[in-house]
């Protein structure tokens, strides 16, 4: 899990505050949710969770597989999109693909930032600016009513 969470440069990362970290792994993950995450590597899909037969699948959203989440649905509901540049589990290639496939069908995308860092250093970096803009961005859209948009599937 280190080579994936932390990027080992320490002028990024406090690793003392990473091992504190990892002392409560998975806290704050389910095991489904890691699952769906692999899940969604392994298919090449961001797909909702795959139950694992096709009659549970039916149960849940009436069709054998689960369905695709389209991102280019995505037209109301603010975006902030912050990037770690060395993220070995939501690299920069992708984020930037899911930016543009929400972009191509408005300006739900009211954000978009990459900073140095992997992806721990959004809780364990030496430089937690970042936060600061996500609340600014945070307080400007909650202030504001918006419509969810149409269902992601």
């Amino acid at each position: 899990m280190e080579g994936f969470a932390i990027t080992h440069d320490p002028s990024l990362d406090d690793e003392d505050r990473f091992q504190v970290y990892m002392g409560h792994f998975p806290a704050g993950a389910s095991v489904q949710s890691i699952w769906h995450y692999a899940q969604n590597i392994n298919s090449h899909n961001m797909q909702l969770f795959d139950w694992g037969s096709d009659t549970l699948n039916k149960q849940k959203y009436g069709q054998d597989t689960p369905p695709i989440v389209l991102l280019n649905k995505i037209t109301e509901l603010p975006v902030a999109m912050f990037v770690g540049t060395s993220d070995d589990l939501g690299n920069v290639t992708d984020t930037r693909w899911a930016r543009d496939t929400i972009k191509s069908a408005g300006s739900a995308v009211v954000h978009y930032e990459e900073m140095p860092g992997g992806h721990a250093s959004f809780l364990i970096g030496k430089d937690m600016t970042w936060v600061n803009r996500a609340l600014e961005l945070t307080a400007h859209y909650t202030s504001h009513e918006f419509n969810a948009g149409p269902s992601l599937y």
